[in-house]
């Protein structure tokens, strides 16, 4: 995705597992920064960082207006996971997992 021409603002690297993001995307003066390493958060909700962790079954959300942030648990799932691993494919494998758990309970 560019944000104008020339300017890349989200890349993605799907040739290994696992994929690899790297991008800026901005919304409602809100900053969404991606690496390797980390999903970061500043703008109007600001300094929240995840780093080197799985989040399984959930996802984010920053609401702009109040300046508050929340992980939320998937509504088919009503639970989550997060999963913490030093090594990535390990953690990866982990998260899939932690997913597998998730759905079963949700059957």
């Amino acid at each position: 995705m560019r944000r104008k021409h020339g300017e890349v603002t989200l890349s993605i690297d799907a040739t290994e597992a696992p994929v690899r993001l790297r991008g800026q995307l901005w919304r409602k003066q809100q900053l969404f920064d991606m690496d390797s390493a980390a999903l970061r958060f500043n703008g109007v909700v600001g300094n929240v960082s995840f780093v080197e962790l799985g989040l399984v079954g959930m996802y984010l959300s920053a609401d702009t207006a109040t300046g508050s942030f929340q992980l939320v648990p998937e509504p088919r799932f009503g639970q989550a996971m997060i999963v913490s691993w030093p090594d990535r494919a390990e953690r990866l494998t982990k998260c899939f997992e932690a997913l597998e758990k998730l759905e079963a309970k949700a059957v």
